[in-house]
């Protein structure tokens, strides 16, 4: 499959917006897992600083293993963050390369022959022969190209390549 320009912008918006949600991700659960893993005693905790056998007084400081204060699991709460995240990723990535893949879907399928259009390499010609996956363009008197049909970027108006062709 190529690719055109406005897919790689695409692509890297899709990169742009994944790096996104992970690092949101990754710090509400950081967020959440730090909150809840001081909850318990420090009694406990400290057992289990000489029970494995190393110091855990450099990772973690005395004040921050006390006991944190009574307090709720986040209920619906805190759900709402990842739903949240799932939300925008939806809107911002998936339904807009569906709706694009629709249309070009679409346009690839009324193609007929006489119309003038631009391949994902960026070839001008014009449609002389249409198969079932392959079209054969004029790009110039006597060059005729054979393409797949998802090559077709662009459907130009009528009269585009006419001085080119």
């Amino acid at each position: 499959m190529s690719w055109s320009w406005v897919d790689m912008a695409a692509a890297k918006r899709q990169r742009l917006c994944i790096i996104f949600c992970f690092y949101f991700m990754s710090s509400y659960f950081v967020l959440w897992g730090g909150l809840f893993y001081f909850k318990q005693p420090v009694t406990a905790l400290r057992q289990a600083k000489y029970q494995e056998g190393y110091v855990m007084t450099l990772l973690i400081s005395d004040a921050m293993a006390q006991q944190a204060p009574a307090g709720g699991q986040p209920g619906l709460l805190g759900l709402l963050f990842p739903i949240l995240l799932i939300v925008i990723f939806y809107f911002l990535l998936i339904r807009p390369q569906t709706k694009r893949a629709k249309e070009h879907k679409q346009m690839v399928e009324a193609l007929k022959k006489g119309d003038e259009v631009v391949t994902s390499g960026g070839v001008l010609g014009r449609i002389i022969e249409i198969g079932e996956n392959f079209i054969q363009l004029e790009v110039a008197d006597n060059l005729q190209l054979k393409v797949q049909k998802n090559a077709v970027a662009t459907l130009m108006p009528k009269g585009t390549a006419k001085g080119d062709l």
